[in-house]
């Protein structure tokens, strides 16, 4: 026999239960873990001294930048500068993966890239620094 259930009690407790949760990529406690982890994985970058070396560490500061705007609140300070550093990234990506820069007629990938990439990941140890305070 199935056991009984009282109606009514199931939607308030469901309500309690989303509303304790807050948000929950947004609570200090998922940005504690964020910061944990993206301090780990920005020590991880590899320096960027050649061309080949561009678009993994540009993959990785764009995965960085949008993990801390994904635990932040959408009004804190720093949110438009990490949108504004994964748009950079991007930008940068895909001019290395995508443009042909002769066609373009943009600088080529190798002046650009580097720095580019460079630029990026010392922008992304800065976000992770002024995010992850303490």
């Amino acid at each position: 026999m199935a056991p009984r259930v009282r109606r009514g009690l199931g939607v308030p407790i469901l309500a309690l239960l989303v509303a304790g949760c807050g948000g929950s990529a947004k609570d200090a406690s998922a940005l504690d873990r964020t910061c944990r982890d993206v301090r780990a994985s920005v020590a991880r970058i590899e320096p960027v001294s050649r061309l080949r070396d561009a678009p993994p560490a540009l993959r990785q500061t764009i995965a960085i930048e949008r993990a801390l705007l994904a635990a932040l609140p959408r009004d804190h300070p720093l949110a438009g500068r990490l949108s504004a550093a994964i748009a950079g990234g991007r930008g940068a990506l895909n001019s290395l993966v995508r443009t042909d820069p002769l066609r373009a007629g943009t600088m080529s990938p190798l002046g650009a890239g580097v720095p580019a990439a460079r630029r990026a990941t010392r922008e992304a140890r800065d976000l992770v620094r002024s995010v992850c305070v303490g």
